[in-house]
């Protein structure tokens, strides 16, 4: 499991051309979500790179593939107090944000597909949420910001409490993105 995790990171050239979020999801984002033993393998190879890690560059997409990870999954009760240990003890800034995404994850269960290529270029970009618009019947459109952990029944709530709507449940949302 380690090689895709140090091409990831760019300490291991890729073999082939490949997306960083191909590379990730199909290598250890997927492998992570559906095989247990396997997780608990992936989180530790990933606190091991990231332990006294020399290369910036490096560190700060290891804790990109943790931020990942902890978006869809968590490790088994037997790795789960090390890796929050590993959070709360760090001192890199990503640490506590990645403790909060994993008690998120925890509180709302894993999701069911891996991240899609607007959460990469948001992480990339040092800012996981993004703004999408809310188009209404009437053509009116609304801002949304959501991440990572938004669940649509959250931007279904968001949306009625600022449309101080009185009842709900008459409404639906559909969600569609576009490739870039």
């Amino acid at each position: 499991m380690s090689p895709p995790i140090q091409m990831y990171m760019g300490d291991m050239a890729k073999k082939e051309p490949v997306t960083d979020s191909i590379l990730l999801n199909e290598n250890i984002i997927d492998v992570a979500m559906r095989n247990r033993y396997l997780r608990d393998e992936i989180f530790c190879q990933v606190m091991k790179q990231l332990t006294e890690n020399p290369n910036k560059l490096s560190e700060e997409r290891g804790w990109h593939v943790m931020w990942m990870l902890l978006t869809c999954t968590f490790p088994q009760s037997e790795l789960l107090d090390e890796l929050e240990m590993f959070l709360r003890t760090n001192p890199n800034v990503f640490a506590k944000r990645c403790l909060e995404k994993l008690h998120m994850t925890k509180r709302d269960g894993c999701r069911y597909t891996p991240p899609h290529q607007m959460e990469y270029d948001a992480l990339a970009n040092r800012h996981p949420a993004v703004e999408y618009q809310v188009l209404f019947p009437d053509q009116s459109k609304q801002k949304i910001e959501v991440d990572s952990s938004t669940r649509m029944c959250d931007v279904h709530s968001k949306i009625v409490k600022k449309l101080q709507l009185k009842n709900s449940e008459e409404y639906g949302l559909f969600f569609g993105l576009k490739d870039k």
